[in-house]
């Protein structure tokens, strides 16, 4: 018995596909593929198209080597991403901000009722310049308006005055869970290279962060975070790390906090605008915090708390510490009209610092 020929074979595949093809349900999941793939194309070059614009209107440069997005699974990437002054030929210049490589995965169905929920967030690899010209002109204050960035912290549009309320009719009610859950966050290996030329000589100072961050409001697990800078010109390794736990209408948070030595030195041109001078050369810090708060009040517009310090210590040029065994403050309600201190404890307190 003989194989079939390969024009028999073809003409065979064919008759199939033409069967295949004439189911309805066939033919429209073909479209969607088309149309998903012709969407995924696309989007790369509409998204850069967006971009761009937007930033030509800050006077600004984007680019990147390589960038993928999925609108579906709420996933992105993107590498080696740069972000810099138009030049007067159009020409990018020196870089404000440099990325190496981002990656973050969005549950899209919170996204859908309406909240935000971040599965994975990880930047590796940040670089960030910010330099002062011999005027005291800041190399991003053209690209971003200092108006523009209060309006942003103080959560307001820019040039709209504030909206008077009377605290005692209107109060805000006072929430402590956080509008946005995260189940990891990442930042490692992120650089910022701070030059002032204000200054003679001219400063080049350059810090060196990590960041972390799990389980924010996304199980019962316990919220940890963490955060470790480094600059070898003005402080050896500062740390600060803890967990908080967000149960019902409280929240207590525990973290310690410890800072290697300090160069004053370093600082002392920039603290003599507030008639300060230092005398110390190093200063090194560590201590243990738990701080516990609750919602209180009928309409639910304060707050209590205690506070707990305990195990502090400050180390002036490697001499006998400052310490403090135990700090206690209670507070029976913090609001905007006022604060009422319930208690405060001081307990081994002992040591000088000249500074």
């Amino acid at each position: 018995m003989s194989r079939p020929s390969t024009r028999e074979g073809l003409r065979t595949l064919r008759t199939g596909l033409r069967q295949l093809l004439a189911v309805r349900w066939v033919r429209v999941l073909v479209v969607l593929l088309l149309l998903a793939l012709g969407l995924r194309l696309s989007l790369g070059l509409l998204l850069s198209t967006l971009v761009n614009r937007l930033a030509a209107q800050r006077d600004l440069v984007v680019s990147w080597e390589d960038l993928d997005l999925s609108i579906s699974g709420g996933r992105g990437a993107v590498e080696w991403l740069a972000i810099a002054p138009r030049g007067p030929d159009g020409e990018p210049e020196g870089p404000l901000v440099e990325l190496e490589y981002a990656v973050f995965h969005l549950d899209v169905l919170s996204l859908m009722r309406g909240e935000v929920e971040v599965r994975r967030a990880e930047v590796d690899g940040a670089d960030l310049y910010v330099g002062r010209d011999d005027d005291g002109t800041w190399n991003f204050e053209r690209h971003l308006a200092v108006a523009e960035v209060l309006s942003l912290l103080e959560r307001r549009p820019a040039q709209e005055p504030p909206e008077e309320t009377d605290p005692e009719t209107d109060p805000e009610t006072i929430e402590l869970i956080p509008p946005v859950a995260v189940g990891s966050l990442r930042l490692q290996q992120a650089r910022l290279h701070l030059s002032d030329s204000t200054l003679e000589p001219e400063r080049h100072f350059t810090l060196d962060a990590s960041l972390w961050l799990s389980s924010l409001r996304t199980s019962e697990r316990l919220t940890r975070f963490g955060i470790e800078v480094f600059g070898a010109d003005l402080l050896d390794t500062a740390r600060i790390d803890g967990q908080a736990d967000w149960a019902g209408d409280g929240l207590r948070v525990e973290l310690r906090a410890q800072a290697g030595a300090q160069r004053l030195g370093a600082l002392a041109d920039y603290l003599e605008p507030l008639r300060i001078r230092p005398v110390a050369t190093s200063l090194e810090a560590a201590l243990h915090a738990s701080v516990e708060l609750s919602v209180v009040g009928e309409r639910r517009d304060a707050l209590a708390a205690r506070v707990e310090l305990s195990d502090a210590r400050v180390l002036v040029d490697g001499g006998d510490p400052f310490a403090l065994e135990q700090l206690t403050l209670e507070l029976g309600s913090l609001s905007a009209s006022g604060a009422r201190v319930e208690a405060l404890e001081v307990d081994g307190a002992r040591g000088a610092l000249e500074l």
